[in-house]
């Protein structure tokens, strides 16, 4: 069984859709729908920032999830903050995603995430140049910890970022 992009049945059914069929726009017409009916639903900006991500538009993806976040104060969801983090990061924001997964950390009650916005915030310093602070945050890290990957996501663990320093270290430039 897999989980389901939203609680709510017509849009987990529309970003299935979309996700399988790549009718993007057709799915993006039940989310308007959505949103223009519930503007007070986090949910529906939520489902619509996912299928916005689908069709490469993080721009407007952290438009939406920053509206769910926004909508959800009162009791913020580590999930949305990890979204946003992942946009940040696809945006090339380095300093706004390492606040992110600062939330993340701080709303995963559960331990679902584990070290994974760890693992984030460390790749974050390393393409801002702050090695430092990505050793660092990499030492808190559980040598046995691995992001599985998942929804697209690569697989990773803090050895990845710290071959990555080494690299640096000796001059080069770690990645193509």
């Amino acid at each position: 069984m897999s989980f389901p992009y939203s609680i709510v049945p017509v849009l987990d059914r529309a970003l299935r859709s979309a996700r399988e069929t790549k009718l993007y726009d057709e799915a993006l017409i039940i989310c308007d729908g959505y949103c223009n009916d519930n503007p007070t639903d986090a949910n529906g900006y939520s489902a619509r920032s996912i299928l916005l991500s689908m069709k490469k538009d993080p721009m407007s993806a952290l438009a939406d999830r920053d509206r769910a976040i926004r909508l959800r104060a009162g009791a913020p969801a580590a999930g949305d903050y990890s979204s946003r983090g992942r946009l940040l990061m696809e945006l090339r924001r380095w300093r706004e995603a390492i606040e992110a997964w600062k939330a993340v950390s701080a709303l995963d009650h559960t331990g679902w995430f584990e070290s994974y916005p760890a693992l984030m915030q460390a790749e974050c310093h390393l393409l801002l140049g702050e090695i430092e602070a990505a050793e660092a945050i990499c030492e808190e890290i559980p040598d046995d910890y691995t992001f599985p990957g998942f929804r697209g996501l690569l697989a990773g663990s803090k050895f990845e970022i710290l071959d990555d320093i080494a690299t640096i270290r000796r001059g080069r430039h770690p990645r193509p």
